[in-house]
């Protein structure tokens, strides 16, 4: 009997949910599939793997009786996901986990770099193009997932937050900060599986999808390629094709040293950054002041 996913990691990105994900696929009373991101939900949304229902919920076959989960990043973007996910599961509990917005929005240029969905190197460079790309232009050729070029309103949490509080109550959302993962992991941990209602076992926080780039971009642009979809899932089995998406883009990847910024641009972001941290404080009932007054810790 397939089990109905009852779990959703929907993000923020570049926030800890990959280690989250693989920390929660590690327990004994939960299941994921070989697809990390199905990304099923969020019709508002384009990069959307489209397939009917009995499709995404054969990922779920080998399920059994462990609890099915979601891990895709963009649905906490998406305005309609949340209500598809209530629509789809009343019982659905959803986690949410966030990062200083700087922090986070240099890192997820990095990672649409990587992906090919970016093609402007400089990070600065990339935010002054915002409001163009907001208009539809100067997006790059064959980009999946072109809203999150907008960087601050992917680092805008608040209003994504509210929509899931207001759609499945406080109480069904779990939002924890990527710091306080790294911190007290084993405190994170007991909150996160309190909260699931799922045994509490010891945890090992390994921070996992490093900053990368293709060390081959041919390989890269072969492997999005649609034909070369098209030809890879008539030949190869439906349960080995994420594994093998997976091997090949860790064999495709180089870990690269984090890009740094100027003093100027920090504090000018951190500046304009700050009415929306205190928004979202405000709504979280969370003292998020090192934000504001350190809003990037790598420096």
């Amino acid at each position: 009997m397939t089990s109905k996913p009852s779990i959703f990691v929907v993000g923020a990105p570049k926030c800890g949910t990959t280690s989250l994900c693989a920390q929660l696929a590690a327990h004994p009373q939960v299941f994921f599939p070989a697809v990390k991101e199905p990304f099923f939900f969020g019709s508002d949304l384009s990069g959307r793997f489209a397939r009917p229902l009995e499709e995404y919920l054969r990922l779920y076959d080998a399920a059994a009786d462990r609890r099915a989960a979601d891990g895709s990043v963009f649905y906490l973007r998406s305005e309609k996901a949340a209500r598809e996910i209530r629509a789809f599961n009343p019982d659905a509990r959803v986690l949410v986990l966030i990062r200083r917005p700087l922090e986070m929005m240099h890192s997820l240029h990095g990672q649409m770099l990587h992906n090919l969905d970016e093609d402007i190197a400089d990070f600065e460079q990339a935010l002054a193009a915002e409001d163009e790309r907001r208009a539809g232009r100067r997006i790059p050729d064959g980009c999946r997932h072109p809203y999150a070029l907008a960087y601050t309103e992917m680092a805008n949490y608040a209003p994504q937050i509210r929509r899931y509080f207001e759609v499945f109550g406080r109480d069904r959302v779990w939002v924890h900060r990527f710091e306080d993962l790294l911190q007290e992991p084993q405190e994170a941990w007991s909150s996160l599986t309190a909260f699931l209602g799922l045994e509490d076992v010891p945890v090992r926080v390994r921070l996992l999808n490093p900053r990368s780039l293709p060390r081959s971009v041919w390989l890269k642009r072969f492997v999005r390629d649609e034909r070369a979809q098209r030809v890879a899932n008539k030949l190869v089995p439906f349960w080995w094709r994420a594994p093998l998406a997976r091997l090949v883009e860790r064999a495709n990847s180089r870990a690269i040293p984090r890009p740094t910024m100027s003093r100027a641009l920090i504090d000018r972001l951190a500046g304009e950054l700050e009415p929306e941290v205190r928004t979202l404080g405000n709504l979280l009932q969370l003292d998020l002041t090192d934000w504001i007054e350190r809003p990037v810790t790598w420096q």
